[in-house]
Formats: C-alpha cells, structure tokens, sequence
C-alpha cells in the first residue's frame, strides 16, 4: 500500500477558535468566548429562575492573549436547558452586554425603555422545508424597498401582526401582484431606537430607521417579532415564505466603527444562518470587493454606494 492509499480525511473539528459569542459544541456542551480589552478579570453570568448564577471565564494565556475569555459549560441536554436563557459578562466589577448575541432581551416594545437589555443562548434548528431558493440576476431584479415597522404597521396593511416581520410574511401576496421579485430591507439588526446625547442621557428623539452603531447586529430586532414566538425564529419564516415564492432577499447592513473581520463575519452569519441571499453595506472601514473574495459571501449579491460586486 503506498503512502496515498494510507491517507484517510476527514471534516476538520476545531475544538478552539478565537472567535466571539455563544457556539454549540454538542448538546451537551457550549462554548462561551469574550474579549474584553485590559481586562484581569472575566465571569459568564447566567439568569435563570430570577436568580444568577457566576462562572468563571478563563484567559488564553498560552497564546499571550490574557484578555480573551473562554468558558466551555458541560451539561446533560445542555444546550435545550440554556435555550432563551438571559447571560451577561461581568469584568472588573462592570456588566457588558455580548455584542455577538443572536438573541436580546430588554427590547420588545419600540421605542418604550424597558429593563436591562440582554443577551441569550439561542440553538434552535429551523427546518427550511419548501424553501425552493431561486437566484435572480441583477438585470432581472425588481426590487422593493421597506422598513419592517412602517411596512405594516399602519391599520391600512390590514394584517394581524402589524410592525413585524410576521406582518412583512402575511404581505408578500401583494408584494408579488406588484411583480416585485426582490424585497431590500432597511436594518433589521437590534438597534437601540432611543437616542441619547454625548452623555447617555436620553433624549426625546427616536432613530426610527436603525442606521446607528449602537447596535448587536448579529441579533434580529426584538421589537419587530410578534412575541408569538422566537424572533429568530419569525425572521427565519420570513425569508423562507419570501424564498418559497420565488423571492430573492437583501438586507441594508450600516457599520460604523467595525473591524473587516466583524464585517465580514456578521454578513456571513446572515448569509448562513438567515439564508439572506445579499446585502447592501455602508462602511467606513471595509472595502466592498474583499468580500467578493469570501467562500461564503461570493455567492452573495454585494451593493455598496456606487458599486456592485455581482453580475
């Protein structure tokens, strides 16, 4: 037997990765990860029951990177137990929000302060059955623009769940008496719609459209889930019924401040987990053609100001 037929393959199993945010392991196993620049000190905090629950978080030292955090948390059935639970960093003494949450809580009424916004543990399957996804060229887009809120919000929409991505589901049959193919819709990520001054004092201002930084871009807008379900899960039905008519989906991404890698990790996300088949990005810090050459968002179309990198 030569050296080749000796060789066999297989999936490539990482079991760490400098990435951010929450990653099922296994059922049994979850993944926690935070950098947190200067920090000494890092704990995962877990709310369940209306009591809280520490744990300690662990800096990589070996790779010289003393303030990234990892925990990996072990349990029978684990990740069921953690679904929709609420979690949070404590670093030096101050509470922070994971800025790669999938999920919040603390923003289900637009507009309306609510308590503390925070993260949680989402591993939820969704079964795409009957989604028939379509990809449609450029030259044959007819493209409607929208804001999930002021879409159906208005008792004119005549829908059940108006302001909603459920409301935006219910109008796709009118969409496509219109003849529109594609649906381009303006932020959908959890933006933070109360404005606030250079002090963070509120102020008697919304930003109704979602174009600020202050964000958690990897989590659809609570406020715009009907409260029937997950909002994940709601967004997810959405753009499987849009995809099942034969729809294409692009979503307007605003990123101010963030690194390519976030960039091109957020997008990828909505690509993977989403099914988002483009996306328009306004940044003041990617150049638009690198994502052309991502595995995963080359097959993505990409619009910037200007520019497409798709034909």
């Amino acid at each position: 037997m030569t050296l080749f037929e000796m060789i066999k393959t297989r999936p490539y199993e990482m079991q760490q990765e400098f990435s951010c945010g929450v990653r099922k392991q296994n059922e049994n196993e979850v993944l926690v990860s935070v950098w947190r620049p200067k920090a000494k000190k890092c704990q995962l905090a877990v709310i369940a029951e209306g009591k809280r629950k520490l744990f300690p978080m662990y800096p990589a030292k070996i790779c010289g990177m003393e303030d990234y955090f990892t925990v990996v948390l072990q349990a029978e059935n684990l990740a069921d137990r953690l679904q929709g639970m609420p979690y949070f960093f404590v670093a030096d003494g101050e509470t922070f929000c994971d800025s790669y949450a999938r999920m919040i809580t603390g923003r289900e009424y637009f507009g309306r302060r609510q308590g503390k916004v925070r993260a949680c543990f989402d591993f939820q399957d969704f079964d795409w059955t009957g989604e028939n996804r379509t990809y449609i060229p450029l030259k044959q887009m007819i493209v409607y623009q929208c804001h999930v809120r002021g879409f159906t919000k208005h008792e004119s929409s005549k829908v059940k769940h108006p302001g909603t991505f459920s409301g935006v589901t219910e109008k796709i049959p009118y969409l496509k008496e219109l003849g529109i193919n594609t649906l381009f819709m303006m932020p959908v990520y959890d933006f933070n719609e109360q404005m606030t001054d250079e002090t963070g004092s509120l102020l008697n201002k919304i930003n109704y459209w979602g174009y600020t930084r202050d964000a958690f871009y990897f989590s659809p807008k609570a406020s715009y889930g009907s409260g029937n379900k997950p909002v994940v899960t709601e967004f997810k039905e959405m753009v499987c019924s849009l995809h099942s008519q034969g729809m294409n989906f692009i979503l307007d991404m605003y990123f101010e401040g963030k690194s390519p890698e976030f960039i091109t990790r957020c997008l990828r996300y909505y690509a993977q987990e989403y099914h988002v088949d483009g996306f328009h990005v306004t940044s003041d810090k990617m150049d638009l053609e690198w994502l052309r050459q991502d595995p995963v968002l080359a097959y993505c179309k990409i619009f910037g100001d200007g520019y497409q990198a798709d034909s």
